[in-house]
């Protein structure tokens, strides 16, 4: 018990295509997040509470790279995410999407029409994300990396800025399996 595992951990952020391509996980429909881009697609609309809220994204790809990169560096524990948010209106514009923002009140109206003809399950990553902002009063939880950043650079390891579309290719039928 006291000589203890010498381990690390890296906690992963929201895993994407990969940055040169966009392919993505076999099983896509499984993905947390290609849910929420499917449910935002579908409504075309948004709160205003959320179109500013920050998202990150991280290449499958550069993770990997990154998690190599760290394997020696002794931390404790990892933050593994790109460093560089978006906003949800520009992934909804990335995404195709002429975003409409409305009030909490007529994006409820909306979102209740909507589930009369959209599975719920497709809507569900969505109304979980617009919920939590709802309880925050507005506010989101973002991650702090900056000390995995600077380990990284200092072994020579840079995040690429968002290209949110190459990225999402194939949660929007481009690109991907």
């Amino acid at each position: 018990i006291g000589a203890g595992l010498d381990a690390s951990i890296y906690r992963v952020g929201r895993l994407v295509g990969r940055s040169d391509d966009g392919m993505f996980q076999r099983n896509k429909h499984t993905n947390a997040f290609y849910g929420f881009v499917q449910a935002m697609m579908h409504l075309q609309t948004m709160p205003e509470s959320l179109c500013d809220v920050a998202i990150e994204m991280t290449p499958v790809d550069e993770c990997a790279r990154a998690i190599v990169a760290l394997i020696d560096g002794g931390a404790p524990v990892y933050h593994v995410i790109n460093p560089h948010p978006i906003s949800l209106r520009v992934l909804a514009r990335a995404c195709g999407v002429a975003l409409d923002p409305v009030d909490g009140e007529a994006f409820e109206r909306h979102l209740a029409k909507t589930l009369n003809t959209v599975d719920g399950r497709v809507m569900a990553p969505l109304i979980d994300q617009y919920e939590r902002v709802k309880r925050l009063g507005g506010g989101v939880l973002e991650p702090v990396c900056a000390d995995t950043v600077a380990a990284l650079a200092a072994r020579g390891f840079e995040w690429a800025t968002p290209n949110v579309r190459l990225w999402l290719s194939a949660f929007l039928g481009e690109g991907g399996e």
